[in-house]
């Protein structure tokens, strides 16, 4: 499944995550310096009743990318 977090804040990152983390392919749209986080160092979750997890994501600034992403 394809999956698009559109403002890639606290909650978007937390479920966007879990979704990467289980397969899904998913492109987070965030910008400036959370877009910047996103690309060097990937997406940390701290999951409440779990272990913490890094994944590499893809990020992009705005929705033009998204045909050439699918």
């Amino acid at each position: 499944m394809n999956i698009i977090v559109m403002g890639a804040g606290a909650l978007g990152s937390y479920f966007g995550g879990h979704l990467a983390r289980a397969g899904h392919k998913v492109l987070f749209i965030a910008r400036g310096r959370q877009l910047k986080a996103l690309k060097e160092r990937g997406l940390t979750v701290l999951p409440l009743e779990e272990e913490p997890f890094t994944i590499q994501v893809d990020a992009a600034e705005t929705t033009t990318s998204v045909g050439e992403w699918i």
